[in-house]
């Protein structure tokens, strides 16, 4: 396993990238520079910039981890974001898995923290929101370093003189926390391979072929007769069907509890008519999705696109022309989305939730000073 690792002295302090090494049996190979930040890995005048991209066209990588300077993600949060997705991009494109190295909030009481003008807190759950929407955003795997500090601190020592960098036991939490992440994944993988793999015109696959042609493109108006289901199988999937085998797969499909429908015309037609949710159930549905202020129009879109897989093609289409989004009123912020379902969490499971408040001018710019926690019952909303 090949490892890059992509950041500064939060990354090389205590060797951490050897003691990762380590504990993963892999090839741990850094990029680092004092202060560095992600803009830097992706200029190929710098001297890091050009080895990284150098690194990502020429070399074969298993992971790259990504660690931004302590606090760019919350000073230049936008470039954070923007200079992230655009190294994934690149790291996806080598083949290789994107790991987002989530770091800390400076030592509560410490120098470092009281001159950064922020307490220990709010430092905590705005690195935390940065580095989570970046990995959401671009399907990245998380190394959460930050929350486990944030645990840990008030139990052990894992600062460093400074109150910002970690002392050796803090480097090797990092380190744990990063290998964790990735033999997990590791290990999912190796739960997804299959054996044998079948070919697309494997005869085995037929029956689900079978399903999935008469899940589209059928419905009580839209039939499909033997004859244009042998002659698809064809076409769709290089699969030759003989005439007798269509009634006996549709047995098949029936015994396992889908309701298909077979009507005796000139000849047999089948249709599906075991559907979770009907037309008018699903118009309901797609209405709400796109009435939801709370829900942002890129995400109301994935949420439509879900919702007409549920019924057929031909179906879809008719639902497809009472779908208008551009132009409804829409929030743009995604994180509204995932809070709502934090929020569901915490009713579920009786707890109560910590927020931060602030207040916006005409201009729906964010006051200054205004910013404050709460903690809220979830009854009370």
């Amino acid at each position: 396993m090949r490892i890059l690792m992509l950041g500064n002295s939060f990354t090389f302090a205590n060797n951490m990238p050897k003691t990762l090494a380590n504990l993963i049996d892999a090839e741990v190979v850094q990029h680092t520079r004092g202060g560095a930040r992600l803009a830097e890995q992706l200029n190929p005048d710098t001297k890091m910039g050009g080895m990284t991209q150098a690194a990502l066209e020429n070399e074969k990588w298993d992971y790259v981890i990504l660690q931004e300077m302590s606090n760019g993600p919350i000073t230049s949060r936008e470039s954070f974001l923007k200079n992230t997705a655009l190294l994934c991009e690149r790291i996806r494109a080598n083949g290789a898995v994107p790991v987002l190295y989530a770091t800390w909030a400076y030592q509560k009481g410490g120098k470092q923290l009281e001159s950064f003008g922020m307490d220990y807190d709010e430092m905590y759950q705005k690195m935390y929101d940065a580095y989570h929407e970046a990995a959401d955003r671009n399907e990245a795997l998380i190394a959460d370093v930050g929350k486990r500090f944030y645990e840990e601190a008030a139990k052990q020592d894992i600062f460093a003189e400074d109150g910002c960098h970690p002392n050796e036991l803090g480097s090797r939490l990092a380190a744990q926390v990063i290998a964790d992440v990735i033999l997990a994944d590791q290990a999912n993988k190796a739960e997804m391979v299959i054996e044998p793999k079948a070919e697309d015109n494997d005869t085995r696959l037929r029956i689900l072929y079978l399903y999935q042609m008469l899940l589209t493109q059928t419905d009580e108006d839209h039939t499909l007769s033997t004859k244009q289901i042998t002659d698809r199988m064809m076409e769709q999937h290089n699969i030759l069907v003989h005439r007798t085998t269509v009634p006996k797969d549709i047995d098949l499909l029936r015994a396992a509890g889908f309701e298909i429908i077979g009507e005796r015309k000139r000849a047999w037609e089948y249709y599906l008519a075991d559907r979770k949710f009907s037309v008018p159930e699903l118009k309901l549905l797609i209405d709400a999705v796109q009435s939801s202020k709370f829900i942002t129009e890129k995400k109301s879109e994935s949420l439509i696109k879900k919702l007409l897989s549920l019924t057929s093609e031909n179906n879809a289409d008719k639902l497809k022309r009472s779908v208008h989004i551009t132009g409804r009123v829409k929030t743009e912020n995604e994180k509204g989305y995932y809070i709502v379902d934090a929020i569901n969490e915490a009713i579920n499971a009786g707890v109560k939730i910590s927020f931060y408040y602030s207040e916006l001018n005409v201009r729906r710019r964010k006051c200054s000073g205004t910013m404050e926690s709460h903690i809220l019952s979830v009854h009370l909303i």
